[in-house]
């Protein structure tokens, strides 16, 4: 921590509380997220805290916070009717099934609580909150031992499960709704339960599935890391990995499996260590019915990985997607390098529901950001200037997205962070001045004012969003003109953490 505050800002699709703004109203206009403190309603985060990551589903966001002095927690707000929210909010609407009001506010998890609940003796204090990611109705939240000796531990939070999302076999008259995933059962063999530790890299969730990217490295083999890809949940177009014909899937109508259990879709091995400068590190997106990797060079497939694999060619590293391509939203399979991949950024690679976004950087200008994407554009999401497919406007079903920045700041990009909504997208840039000047741009889906814009008219090209183009586009003036250092986007929803 820097000592600095910071205070987080929300716009768009409201109707369960999910900004955490202390109403129910969409907003169309920057409005300070709030935590309930004593009746009185306080900018969250606190003083002394900053949000290092969070994610928002259909009716719920959560987030993590990182405190100066008590570490890293969870926050939630919105609705916990299904569970989304862990025990003690679903607890709460079971008992007032007459006033199901949501979480107006962003309130901290017990995570003891949730532990409890799953039934898995642990001591709470021994772990600390790594990554969170929501599904539609569900929460996935990533522990980690605080001395790194034990396995991650994956939590899901949740009760509605018809197509398998949990990752569990959950029946309905059960009386928890939070579990841990076994991953360990999956990827080690038993002659190697005890050598090797797992860690989760990477968690990417669509609407009735997940993707896990995770890690080990043996004690025996002090070079080569393993890796594997795992699925499960709603599969029939193959976003959870090769579809199976089965006569047990959930509908008797029909022979394609639609949903499964935790499973390896793919395994990989390191070709040396692959802690260097982060290009170990697998990067995921998940869309409505597709999901998409980013598999770096540093790897290579580990054929004797019992694997389901993919229905399309697969690939030793680049990008690859797999499930539904009925939008071309898989198109970016066929993109020819990714040299110009920004290997140290976590926040690369992004998906709307039917749709993939890449981010480039452009060698020849240091202005200038490159953005491959494809797929849906009935919003205006890849932002080519209209809402027309891309097959009536280009050549090809990719769409080159170039991000100038010359004429804004007059300095050269650092980073960015890419944040990709429902229908809409988010890019935070970052230059490399000291302090760094950032701005963030937008364009898409703006039914709810997700883009902040006081109205709820579609952008098919980028705008910008923070700082406001005006004052009445936030609800505190005097913050306006705040640093952004963080975007995150959901269902018709997108935040803004700034700093002051």
């Amino acid at each position: 921590m820097t000592g600095k505050s910071h205070v987080l800002f929300a716009a768009g699709s409201n109707s369960a509380g999910q900004l955490g703004l202390g109403h129910l109203d969409d907003s169309h206009i920057w409005q300070r997220c709030t935590i309930d403190n004593e009746q009185s309603y306080h900018s969250f985060p606190a003083i002394g805290s900053r949000i290092v990551q969070l994610s928002s589903g259909a009716a719920h966001s959560v987030a993590i916070l990182e405190d100066e002095e008590k570490g890293r927690q969870v926050w939630v707000c919105g609705s916990g009717a299904d569970g989304q929210l862990g025990p003690a909010h679903w607890r709460w609407y079971e008992e007032k099934e007459d006033d199901k009001m949501p979480l107006l506010t962003f309130t901290r998890l017990n995570i003891e609580d949730v532990l409890e609940n799953s039934h898995h003796s642990t001591d709470s204090s021994a772990w600390s909150p790594k990554s969170v990611e929501c599904g539609w109705d569900w929460t996935l939240i990533v522990l980690e031992d605080i001395e790194s000796k034990q396995d991650d531990l994956l939590l899901v939070l949740g009760i509605n499960n018809d197509f398998l999302q949990l990752g569990y076999p959950r029946s309905k008259d059960a009386k928890t709704c939070s579990q841990i995933i076994d991953l360990r059962s999956l990827c080690v063999p038993k002659e190697q339960s005890g050598a090797t530790r797992i860690q989760i890299g990477s968690i990417a969730c669509g609407l009735r599935h997940t993707i896990v990217a995770c890690s080990a490295r043996s004690e025996m083999d002090s070079v080569q890391n393993q890796h594997w890809l795992l699925g499960w949940g709603a599969s029939r177009h193959g976003q959870v990995g090769k579809v199976q014909t089965t006569n047990t899937s959930i509908s008797s109508r029909s022979k394609v499996a639609l949903a499964c259990l935790p499973r390896v879709i793919k395994g990989w091995r390191s070709k040396r260590d692959g802690s260097v400068k982060g290009r170990g590190l697998a990067h995921l997106a998940a869309g409505k019915e597709h999901s998409v990797i980013l598999i770096p060079h540093l790897w290579e497939i580990n054929s004797s990985i019992d694997s389901c694999g993919f229905d399309q060619v697969e690939e030793e590293h680049g990008l690859f997607s797999f499930g539904s391509n009925r939008n071309q939203q898989c198109a970016l399979n066929a993109l020819p390098s990714i040299e110009k991949v920004q290997w140290d950024r976590t926040d690369i690679l992004g998906a709307t529901w039917n749709g993939t976004f890449l981010v480039l950087s452009d060698k020849t200008s240091i202005n200038q950001i490159e953005l491959r994407c494809c797929g849906n554009n009935t919003k205006g999401q890849l932002g080519t200037g209209n809402a027309k497919p891309l097959h009536e406007t280009e050549s090809g079903p990719i769409h080159r997205l170039l991000i100038d920045d010359a004429d804004h700041d007059r300095f050269a990009l650092q980073s960015v962070q890419l944040a990709c909504g429902s229908e809409h997208v988010a890019l935070l840039l970052v230059s490399h001045t000291s302090p760094p000047q950032a701005r963030v741009i937008g364009w898409g889906w703006n039914e709810h004012g997700n883009l902040a814009t006081n109205d709820e008219d579609d952008r098919h090209t980028p705008i910008q969003l923070w700082p406001p183009e005006s004052e009445n586009l936030v609800d505190h003036p005097t913050f306006r003109y705040a640093r952004p250092v963080n975007v995150w986007a959901g269902c018709g929803t997108t935040f803004i953490q700034v700093e002051l």
